[in-house]
């Protein structure tokens, strides 16, 4: 859960950060030049979170993941107050989903993460984050109930 918290916070204060320094454009995520359509599986559709707790962590749509309230699809390019993002979307099989995200920011610095999410019975999903150097194993995944 810390580390959900953690990579989510510096995201929103990357947008934040950018958005009082300079003027902003809405533009397309972008990987390696190109622009990203996300189009998360069906079975993962929908909002989900820890159990016990209302916040939602995940919001997946047909088209587009939501973390924290922060939509993926809209993330802004602040060219001016260097701020960075790219994101890529893997479906390994049918039950399994990854997204590696990366964002940097001047003063608020940088952070990438895969999340990796394994399909459950349409109650939960599983997720786990792979940060910079750290690898996943199957304890590192976590239970969240749909919201």
């Amino acid at each position: 859960m810390k580390k959900i918290v953690r990579f989510n916070v510096l995201l929103a204060v990357m947008c934040i950060a950018a958005m009082s320094f300079s003027s902003c454009r809405k533009v397309s995520i972008l990987e390696g030049g190109k622009s990203v359509q996300l189009s998360p599986p069906s079975w993962i559709h929908g909002a989900w979170g820890y159990e016990g707790l209302d916040y939602e962590l995940f919001k997946f749509t047909s088209n587009d993941v939501i973390m924290s309230g922060v939509s993926l699809k809209t993330i802004y390019n602040f060219s001016g107050a260097g701020a960075s993002a790219s994101l890529r979307e893997t479906k390994n099989t049918s039950s399994t989903y990854e997204l590696t995200y990366k964002v940097s920011a001047v003063g608020a610095g940088k952070a990438s993460a895969i999340y990796s999410f394994k399909k459950g019975d349409g109650a939960y999903i599983d997720v786990a984050i792979n940060e910079e150097g750290d690898t996943v194993s199957e304890s590192d995944f976590t239970r969240l109930i749909k919201k």
